[in-house]
């Protein structure tokens, strides 16, 4: 057989002319068949409308007449979608994600180590660019996914791998050690990025958190919980900002992630803060998706 991300094509010989039967489908009850009546003794059936990064299961059929054979269960795994150029693929949610934070060139989004990444653009700004090169600004939970920072995010006090720690940005990619398993850069500090979500009351992440504070970000003064010391596993014994959920105030402000050059050990994977959607920021960019 052939396989070609979400097109397989299962092919046999028979030593007489036969019919062309292939039972196919993610387990063994094989609930899918595809079949061409015409015998022939050189088979091939197309298997179409696969999901990426799922293992089918399938078996072969030629019949004469009454009389079938039909070949031991075999499987495959298809594969993943194929990234552009300048992204990297995130197997958890199946989505491709911008290797650098963006550059804005024409008014398109441009994914590119060594350039200075876009700031003081709107988080409508921001999706017009990314659209402008056919991906869309990223979900919140696209940034999660993608932020599976190798090892620790930072070392000793004062050592820290990503662009947390700056008296300014750095180029896009210059902070070499702070990459994902896929090969993400930056996604932790240097510039806060734009996501596409706004705060609500689902906004992820409300307990646990302690010593309420306020910060200025657009002008606007903005109250929201810091959590002092490294919280759960389940946030990945990571930092991250919060807010009152129900505060009418942060109704219609938009998410940012990840910290920025001077967030220190309070930028990480898991660090929301908010933004004012039509205004941008010095310390505020952007990545796409697709």
């Amino acid at each position: 057989m052939t396989l070609d991300n979400l097109t397989a094509i299962v092919t046999w010989k028979t030593a007489q002319l036969s019919s062309t039967t292939v039972e196919w489908g993610t387990n063994e009850k094989y609930d899918r068949v595809d079949a061409n009546t015409q015998n022939s003794t050189l088979h091939s059936i197309n298997l179409s409308g696969l999901k990426f990064l799922t293992t089918y299961h399938f078996r072969a059929i030629s019949c004469i007449a009454d009389s079938c054979n039909k070949s031991t269960g075999l499987n495959f795994t298809s594969g993943h979608k194929q990234c552009p150029s300048g992204t990297v693929y995130v197997a958890e949610g199946d989505f491709c994600i911008d290797r650098f934070e963006a550059t804005v060139r024409d008014g398109r989004a441009i994914s590119q180590g060594g350039s200075v990444p876009a700031n003081l653009i709107s988080r409508e700004d921001s999706q017009k660019a990314c659209a402008a090169a056919g991906k869309r600004l990223c979900t919140s939970e696209e940034f999660t996914a993608a932020c599976n920072i190798k090892g620790e995010k930072y070392g000793p006090i004062g050592q820290y791998e990503c662009a947390l720690i700056n008296s300014s940005y750095i180029p896009a990619g210059h902070a070499s050690n702070c990459t994902t398993d896929g090969g993400a850069k930056d996604l932790i500090g240097n510039f806060w990025e734009w996501v596409s979500d706004d705060v609500n009351d689902d906004t992820p992440f409300t307990e646990g958190l302690v010593d309420l504070e306020d910060v200025l970000y657009a002008g606007r003064n903005y109250q929201f919980s810091r959590q002092a010391s490294p919280v759960t596993e389940k946030f990945g014994n990571d930092y991250y900002y919060n807010w009152e959920p129900n505060a009418a105030i942060f109704s219609g402000t938009g998410i940012i992630r990840g910290g920025y050059y001077k967030s220190q050990q309070a930028g990480g994977c898991f660090t929301y803060a908010v933004g004012v959607p039509l205004i941008g920021s010095d310390k505020i960019s952007f990545r796409c998706c697709s």
